[in-house]
């Protein structure tokens, strides 16, 4: 498509994630998000699936650290763990745990139904675009790839308030 409308994108300035990948991970989010269709969702939340989805998870849980040590050593697990193009392990553990999220969403309710992680939630858009700036400070301050402790937990705690404070503010001017 580049060369057709003629215009000179370079690649490595596009970023690390695959873009298709990404998208298509967004998109099977939001099908599953929107509730698809009834069957296909009885199937993935039935008995089988849950224990299936919790065995894969788990394998995948406590096989992260060997698999990571074998890549490092040599052995062809890249692509089946690959982060900005999603491997296949990747995606099976990331279907795993949506599942065991599918299923256990009242009892997570109960226990995450907190003030301020329902104000951030309701004004995510807000609070991401407002986080892309705490992180380009935090990356400012970095200095030959380090931070101090001390450092950190100050610009944790700020970005933290700073957050709360713009989807509070966002909030109230939504209603106001």
């Amino acid at each position: 498509m580049v060369e057709l409308a003629g215009v000179r994108i370079p690649l490595n300035e596009m970023g690390a994630f695959d873009l298709l990948a990404w998208q298509f991970l967004w998109a099977v989010g939001l099908w599953i998000g929107s509730g698809f269709a009834g069957s296909s969702f009885k199937v993935l939340t039935s008995k089988m699936s849950v224990v299936a989805a919790l065995l894969v998870a788990a394998a995948i849980f406590l096989l992260r650290h060997p698999i990571l040590h074998a890549q490092l050593d040599g052995l062809t697990w890249a692509g089946f763990i690959d982060k900005w193009h999603l491997g296949a392990l990747r995606l099976l553990d990331f279907s795993s745990l949506a599942i065991l999220f599918v299923v256990s969403r009242s009892w997570l309710a109960r226990w995450l139904t907190i003030s301020p992680l329902i104000v951030l939630g309701k004004a995510s858009l807000e609070v991401f675009c407002a986080h892309l700036l705490f992180c380009f400070v935090a990356l400012s301050l970095v200095k030959d790839g380090t931070l101090p402790v001390w450092m950190q937990l100050v610009l944790i705690a700020t970005s933290f308030i700073g957050l709360y404070t713009v989807a509070r503010l966002s909030m109230h001017s939504r209603f106001a």
